[in-house]
């Protein structure tokens, strides 16, 4: 069940669809004294971010892309990206 209204810190328990116990992030916090985590991944330098676009590539440069992904554990787009960052210096 989706519990709406909450903040993503919250403890909600609910029984058979009736909400039982709801506990805010900060109550939890006062109580146990500890800081919930922040969820996602942390914010990205202004020089770091990417800019969305759209590229068409052969079949080969996305083969290519996928087979070294595959061989480094990393994302193609991965690949892909730090083989144009290394052709331009």
């Amino acid at each position: 069940m989706i519990a709406h209204g909450f903040a993503p810190n919250d403890c909600v328990i609910y029984f058979s669809g009736t909400l039982i116990c709801s506990i805010t992030g900060s109550a939890i916090a006062d109580q146990f004294g500890i800081t919930p985590r922040k969820r996602g991944r942390p914010a990205k330098d202004e020089e770091d971010k990417y800019e969305p676009i759209s590229l068409r590539f052969h079949p080969k440069i996305i083969t290519w892309g996928k087979e070294e992904a595959e061989k480094r554990g990393i994302g193609y787009q991965t690949v892909i990206n730090e083989a144009l960052l290394e052709k331009i210096g």
